[in-house]
């Protein structure tokens, strides 16, 4: 049993006197979306990585669309990173009709730079990610000896007020 406030117990979510506890704060604050998206890249550039982007669309559509998007690109912009150390990266979200699309390319690394081998649980994640959204995800190599990631994820009609849904 999780002890509430005055050390009345909490059954847990929605139980007791606290309602909340066991909860990990850092989930019950807001979740990025598409307004978080320069803040990623300016700290991927802050790290070291040579990051662009071109972002049409900041706002107006679900959160559950806008979230997606933010942590495929955060997975993306890792992967650059880990991957091709010193390679340019361009970040692009457009909105094309119906769908939200997100372009994350990265060239192949510098000479000199050590690339860390991965698991390939992230470009799992980011297929799942689109996928309960109804989404697409292309992943791979480039001919230049890069990486692209690109997904598409419908967005159905704009949400009024920034990227709030339903439940945000």
């Amino acid at each position: 049993m999780v002890g509430g406030p005055g050390g009345q117990g909490g059954g847990g979510v929605g139980g007791g006197a606290g309602g909340w506890e066991g909860l990990p704060v850092g989930e019950l604050g807001p979740q990025p979306g598409l307004g978080e998206l320069e803040g990623l890249v300016e700290a991927t550039r802050r790290a070291g990585g040579d990051v662009r982007l071109e972002q049409g669309v900041t706002g107006g559509v679900d959160s559950a669309v806008g979230l997606a998007v933010y942590r495929v690109a955060q997975e993306a912009l890792s992967n650059a990173v880990r991957h091709a150390p010193g390679a340019e990266v361009r970040v692009s979200v457009r909105r094309r009709g119906d769908e939200l699309r997100l372009r994350v390319w990265n060239g192949a690394g510098r000479a000199g730079g050590v690339s860390v081998a991965g698991s390939g649980h992230g470009v799992i994640g980011i297929r799942e990610r689109v996928a309960l959204l109804d989404g697409t995800v292309s992943v791979g190599p480039t001919p230049e000896g890069g990486f692209l990631v690109e997904a598409s994820i419908p967005v159905g009609e704009e949400v009024a007020g920034g990227d709030q849904g339903a439940g945000g």
